[in-house]
């Protein structure tokens, strides 16, 4: 065998260790292998990982679309949280474990709405309730008006293009619903003619459900 074949014998077979090298098991983001997108060291000796996705987005370190594991040692335990794809969170380091900010994305703003507290200890990691953030926006978010009043007056019309509603539009429209504008508000109790339809139906019900447990916590916007 020469030594180039040797050579290529070599790193293909370090590349194929390292593949299978990381602690994630399979999950909603990761595959078997994969290394974390965030691992976090505790004084209890305990690790957290976040097994998923993450991108920068506006100069945050944005998580969606992952699993939570406490980890010692080769001891991996999923923790019992998960984020979806239209989940958004930042983390970061707290005393005992990490604090998640669920995050909502208001004009290039990413805005916490509820946080969580994972804490470790000797015997492992548990992930707290959800609190409410309470903090607001700097800048008020640009109002839905015109778009509501296009989708009221046009719902029919809207509807029988087969057209589904874009995304984009109900994150305008969420937003405006996490800076107080009742009109937004409303919008997603009662659907003002948005014709659904894939990932705009999910971002609807993402809203729906987020300003239901906004309010239900009594939470500030």
């Amino acid at each position: 065998m020469t030594t180039k074949l040797v050579s290529l014998v070599l790193v293909l077979i370090s590349t194929a260790v390292h593949a299978q090298s990381g602690p994630c098991p399979d999950g909603i983001g990761a595959t078997k292998g994969d290394d974390p997108k965030l691992s976090i060291k505790t004084p209890s000796k305990w690790n957290i990982l976040i097994c998923g996705s993450k991108e920068n987005s506006f100069s945050t370190d944005v998580y969606s679309e992952f699993d939570l594991y406490g980890n010692l040692g080769s001891k991996v335990i999923k923790l019992p949280f998960q984020a979806t794809a239209v989940d958004d969170y930042a983390i970061k380091k707290s005393k005992s474990g990490a604090i998640l900010s669920e995050l909502a994305l208001i004009d290039s703003e990413w805005l916490p709405l509820f946080t969580r507290e994972v804490r470790c200890a000797k015997n492992g990691c548990t992930v707290g309730r959800k609190r409410c953030a309470n903090q607001k926006p700097k800048k008020k978010p640009k109002s839905a008006h015109a778009l509501l009043e296009f989708y009221r007056k046009d719902a029919s019309k809207n509807t029988s293009t087969g057209q589904a509603t874009d995304e984009s539009e109900i994150a305008i429209v969420l937003a405006a619903a996490l800076g107080g504008e009742k009109e937004a508000i409303d919008a997603f109790e009662k659907n003002p003619g948005f014709r659904l339809d894939g990932a705009s139906a999910e971002q609807y019900e993402y809203g729906k459900r987020t300003l239901k447990q906004l309010k239900s916590m009594k939470c500030k916007l």
